[in-house]
């Protein structure tokens, strides 16, 4: 009986620490798991290059960079951009918008591949980097001076 009005006493006195440090504990569980999404595959901003193998699907080494600020860039090196606008994604969709003209990606959150079926081909793009990177890009396009 003696440790139990001990330990009543202990949670009469410190009941408001003992509750903050639950609180603390949820807060940075939460914010781990939210660190952990953001930067996991499921984060779509950054670089994309096509699969460099033979076939129609290797798109000539084309890249496809996705900004935080969603916009978006197609581009070879070495070249200006083939495409540049805005996008929008909605879990493994993401809906590229080019002056007003509307195509749908889609992205694989587990391999960090996005492929792009439109016109009847396919196109594979591969995550080389969580940065938008801009290589060997012309100066000039709006995505490369950003």
């Amino acid at each position: 009986m003696k440790n139990w009005n001990s330990t009543k006493s202990f949670l009469q006195k410190n009941w408001l620490c003992l509750l903050l440090a639950a609180a603390s504990l949820m807060l940075a569980c939460c914010a781990v798991s939210l660190k952990l999404k953001l930067n996991g595959t499921e984060r779509i901003v950054g670089t994309y290059n096509t699969v460099q193998e033979p076939g129609p699907q290797n798109g000539n080494g084309t890249y496809l960079v996705f900004q935080q600020d969603q916009s978006y860039c197609v581009y070879r090196q070495g070249e200006g951009p083939l495409e540049e606008g805005v996008y929008q994604k909605t879990e493994e969709i993401v809906t590229l918008d080019h002056d007003g003209e509307l195509r749908d990606l889609v992205y694989d959150k587990t391999t960090g591949r996005v492929y792009d079926l439109h016109d009847g081909t396919s196109t594979i793009y591969n995550r080389m980097s969580d940065t938008p990177l801009f290589i060997n890009m012309e100066a000039g396009s709006k995505a490369a001076n950003q």
